[in-house]
């Protein structure tokens, strides 16, 4: 697995997609496990480095942004649910990643982002 950051939004106190908080979708993670896409719905995102995680949090939402490991999708598209500037899921439409950082030039450094098949989030060591 390789080293990334997430953005997280925590939900009773539970690790949630960032994407969950803005846009009414997401995935759960929990520490300690590895997590992969609802069906049908990979590849997950994971930022490449610490600068654009937060780059991206101070843009949309003051995310939590956690060190993870992930293995690298086979998978060139992501979910895009935005037609014509209205968020739509149900017309959720698969793009190439190049399409999100074109949309999101604010919040999205391109090259930053890697496609995931499954994320790995590290407890937290107590300091007990």
């Amino acid at each position: 697995m390789i080293e990334g950051w997430k953005a997280f939004t925590v939900e009773n106190a539970r690790l949630t997609s960032a994407i969950k908080r803005v846009y009414e979708a997401g995935v759960i993670y929990e520490e300690g496990k590895i997590t992969v896409p609802k069906t049908a719905c990979g590849p997950l995102l994971v930022f490449t480095s610490y600068e654009a995680a937060r780059y991206f949090s101070d843009d949309i939402g003051n995310f939590l942004i956690k060190k993870v490991l992930y293995e690298p999708s086979n998978e060139v598209c992501v979910w895009d649910a935005w037609v014509s500037g209205v968020f739509c899921p149900e017309h959720a439409n698969r793009v190439l990643l190049s399409k999100l950082y074109e949309d999101n030039p604010n919040s999205l450094i391109p090259g930053t982002i890697a496609l995931a098949s499954a994320v790995f989030v590290p407890k937290e060591e107590s300091n007990d």
